[in-house]
């Protein structure tokens, strides 16, 4: 028996030596390296904002190129400071759930509530809504600059449920397999990243090349402040009024420029997979550093050839030719759209592993039905669960969009037309006009939360009720960080309030005049009706406003739902807390 015994003590030793010798070359493979880690945060931070924001920030800089730069290296150590700050941040616990879970460490449960509802109800569907008719009208572009054309168009009055249709798929398609399948998630994402580069390279060779070979818009480019002709009676923004507008400008910039990088927080968590954990502030900083001057030399690019990428298609066929120069734009354009597709990708790896984490921690309604049923390797309750949360929010969006908002001249190209040239419809203009609104409170109010989560970080210095790994420089960063973002969403909010009531000021007949001497200076100038211009005006300033005042509802009133519901339930909110936390910690089968 003691020989058994013994045997039995020597084979348990060796199956742990075995088991911690896995385990350490588990580790060791999934170690990353420092530039590995750069390459990260590279990845992360280069999205398709910076072709859909550059030429807002060139405006909101009123149009000096000088100012705009300013905003530019303004808004990225606004961004570096983040990045540093959340190096601490993230190293109190380890989870999918970025800056919700952060939110969760250092915040009350409140601040946890309202990020957790904004996310979930509200981004994350949101960016399943915007991310696929951004690709889509970026395709449109590329086929219809190789057809000859301003747009591929279908031509039907019903185009816009044709390309919902084909938006639905594309988020049914990545939804499913990146999620599932995380080899094939690994190699679409390596595909597209390669093909995202190509024109971010590309417009900055071409823009400069325009430039010095005199084919651009130099001349065109101002270093100065312009005069934005600001006049309450023609219903300016107060964005425009002169100096204070420029003012306004730097933080509507850096709200823009917020959005141009949004996800580079995903990276800022990879400090427990590095090799050297001490280099991950440098691998942040150089990685954000490589990102911020590509995008700079883009926006100087753009700003120096008409402000804008579609803009540059011109001065292409001027420098090529006209068939050479729309198709280099062209699969440029298909470039963007297949690198917007493969955030979308990203996107949909995460998700389900996010709301599978929600659910587990007793987060989302229905979770003590599928907590047993959850799986972090193939996530089908998170599939399945995104995909209700996102599909209907995605039908009602196109509806509204196509069926009840307004067009936009900017997306003329996208009208469908009878033979005459007359609109037969333009309902997917007024759908892609709408995304613009719908996209414009969302990473400001994601950066909010993060600056939020950070500002709890600051309060846990001197309080120590989280413990954290203690960075020098996290105070001064997170000081930084908190007052920009704060400041930023304190103008951009107040703007659109300003700007609605400035509209008592508009005057028709005033209006029609300076119309009509647009008119007389150039006879192609196609005049504007002076009632359809205010009422766009206006329903575009109310549903600026009330787009907020619902996000903020939304952020609020599921948890408001929840208590009154489980207090029903229960008979009292803390029973179904206590109910709670022992059914999650005992694993009790409901």
């Amino acid at each position: 028996m003691f020989t058994i015994y013994v045997l039995l003590i020597k084979y348990k030793i060796t199956m742990k030596k075995a088991k911690d010798n896995l385990n350490q070359k588990v580790n060791k493979r999934k170690k990353i390296s420092f530039f590995t880690a750069m390459l990260i945060v590279i990845s992360g931070s280069n999205g398709a904002g910076i072709y859909f924001r550059s030429e807002s920030i060139l405006n909101n800089s009123h149009q000096s190129l000088i100012l705009a730069i300013f905003c530019w290296i303004f808004g990225a150590l606004a961004i570096i400071a983040m990045a540093l700050a959340l190096v601490e941040i993230t190293s109190a616990k380890s989870h999918n759930l970025s800056l919700i879970g952060w939110n969760h460490t250092f915040n009350n449960r409140h601040v946890f509530n309202m990020s957790k509802n904004f996310m979930t109800y509200l981004y994350l569907p949101l960016s399943y809504f915007l991310m696929p008719l951004y690709a889509l009208m970026s395709l449109q572009q590329g086929v219809g600059a190789i057809l000859n054309q301003e747009a591929f168009v279908i031509g039907t009055k019903y185009d816009w449920m044709i390309w919902t249709g084909i938006s639905l798929l594309i988020v049914i398609y990545f939804s499913i397999v990146p999620a599932l399948y995380t080899k094939a998630g690994d190699i679409q994402n390596k595909i597209m990243l390669a093909v995202k580069f190509l024109p971010l390279f590309f417009i900055i060779i071409i823009g400069f090349v325009l430039a010095f070979s005199s084919k651009g818009e130099v001349n065109q480019t101002h270093w100065n402040l312009q005069d934005q002709h600001f006049d309450v009676r023609l219903g300016s923004s107060i964005a425009s009024y002169k100096s204070l507008g420029a003012g306004f400008g730097v933080f509507l910039s850096v709200s823009a420029i917020f959005f141009v990088y949004d996800g580079f927080y995903i990276s800022a968590g990879i400090q427990s997979e590095m090799k050297e954990p001490q280099k991950t502030p440098l691998a942040l900083l150089f990685g954000l550093l490589i990102t911020t001057i590509i995008y700079l030399l883009i926006a100087i690019s753009m700003s120096i050839n008409g402000g804008s990428f579609i803009k540059m298609k011109d001065y292409l066929s001027n420098w090529w030719g006209s068939k050479a120069g729309r198709i280099i734009f062209g699969i440029l354009n298909i470039c963007i759209a297949i690198g917007i597709l493969g955030i979308i990708n990203n996107l949909a790896m995460w998700l389900p592993r996010y709301i599978e984490d929600l659910l587990a921690l007793g987060e989302l309604p229905f979770w003590y039905k599928l907590r047993f049923k959850l799986n972090k390797e193939r996530p089908k309750i998170g599939v399945i669960y995104s995909l209700f949360l996102c599909i209907p929010l995605i039908i009602l969006f196109s509806v509204f969009g196509a069926l009840c908002y307004f067009s936009n001249e900017n997306y003329n190209i996208f009208n469908s037309l009878n033979s005459d040239k007359t609109i037969k419809s333009d309902a997917l203009n007024k759908l892609y006009n709408f995304t613009d609104l719908v996209a414009n409170w969302t990473s400001l109010i994601v950066y909010t939360s993060i600056a939020t989560a950070i500002l709890g970080g600051i309060k846990n210095r001197k309080h120590n009720f989280v413990k954290a790994q203690k960075k020098k420089y996290f105070l001064v960063s997170a000081y930084f960080i908190v007052t920009v973002t704060y400041l930023s969403v304190i103008i951009t909010t107040i703007i659109p309030f300003i700007d609605l009531f400035l509209l008592i000021g508009f005057d028709r007949e005033y209006f029609k005049t300076v119309e009509l001497e647009k008119f007389a200076k150039d006879n192609t100038y196609i005049i504007r009706n002076e009632n359809t211009f205010f009422n766009q005006l206006l329903k575009g300033r109310i549903l600026c406003v009330v787009t907020l005042i619902i996000y903020l509802l939304i952020s609020i009133f599921p948890s408001v739902f929840e208590k009154i519901y489980f207090k029903k339930m229960f008979k009292s909110w803390d029973l179904y807390l206590a109910w709670k936390q022992e059914t999650l910690e005992k694993g009790i089968v409901v």
